[in-house]
């Protein structure tokens, strides 16, 4: 649940039932995380303010708006999610008036999977969550189409030179196993055609359990390198405790992009990332 005060739910519901302030016409739109925020960025016209809820540093899966957040989310034109599939803790905020739920309509997509909900870390689904969000844009400032149209065709030439690049690099591989810290990398490692052989901590950010590790131990048996997706929300002291009797090579691949500038060009910068960590392991 998103809210676990009554009070706070309560208020939020109170915002969203106030009549439209001056400030509700504004060039801004918001979404849930960085990484799609970066995409909206990409996107949508300069003139347009792109803001994101869930601060840098925090995890998606506790999130609870604060009262600020909740102002700032009804006095913006959009609010853009992945709906109640891949983000369920964002339905109370997705109450707002001009909510775009950028999965409708793509759920028959391949690589619209399951693993950690991180969608945008399928360049494929990437970019189809782009052109729905292009999409909206238009609709909601027609005057800036063809400048979302010229931002939409360079975002996805860009990507897909970074895709192609990415899977060159990949292909002569026949490691393709791996261990995740967390449960992040299902869309990604589909793409790609990785194994993810356990997840540390799961989506929900529970620990892996002892039978888990156990049959983790027993997997591994005989492998001398093994290759961990880790990110900086997670320890990773205890998986290397774990792991001890193998040599490990560490990827920080974080699904939240902290560590990523947050600018036009910061989701492109974010799979550039991606395209210089993977080949260190496959």
């Amino acid at each position: 649940m998103l809210f676990r005060s009554p009070i706070l739910a309560a208020c939020l519901l109170a915002i969203f039932t106030l009549p439209a302030s001056a400030d509700s016409n504004n060039a801004t739109v918001m979404t849930t995380v960085k990484p799609m925020a970066m995409l909206l960025r990409a996107i949508a016209p300069a003139s347009v303010e792109v803001a994101y809820l869930v601060r840098d540093g925090h995890s998606g899966h506790h999130y609870h708006m604060r009262p600020s957040e909740g102002r700032a989310l009804q006095q913006s034109r959009q609010f853009y999610w992945l709906g109640a599939e891949f983000e369920p803790i964002m339905s109370k905020a997705a109450q707002h008036p001009s909510s775009v739920n950028l999965t409708q309509g793509l759920a028959n997509m391949p690589t619209l999977t399951k693993g950690g909900s991180h969608l945008w870390m399928n360049p494929v689904t990437a970019m189809a969550l782009a052109e729905s969000a292009a999409s909206s844009l238009t609709s909601a400032y027609p005057d800036n189409a063809e400048e979302i149209a010229a931002n939409l065709a360079a975002l996805k030439q860009q990507v897909a030179t970074i895709d192609q690049q990415l899977r060159a690099d990949l292909s002569d591989s026949q490691q393709r196993d791996f261990v995740a810290l967390h449960d992040a990398y299902g869309n990604l490692a589909s793409h790609y055609g990785l194994t993810q052989l356990a997840a540390f901590y799961g989506e929900h950010e529970q620990s892996l359990g002892a039978a888990s590790r156990a049959a983790l131990q027993q997997q591994l048996q005989g492998v001398d390198n093994v290759c961990i997706f880790s990110q900086p929300q997670f320890a990773l002291k205890p998986v290397e405790t774990l792991l001890a009797d193998h040599q490990l090579t560490v990827l920080e691949l974080d699904p939240l992009a902290a560590d990523i500038e947050f600018s036009s060009h910061g989701f492109q910068q974010f799979m550039q990332h991606i395209g210089r960590e993977l080949p260190k392991c496959f």
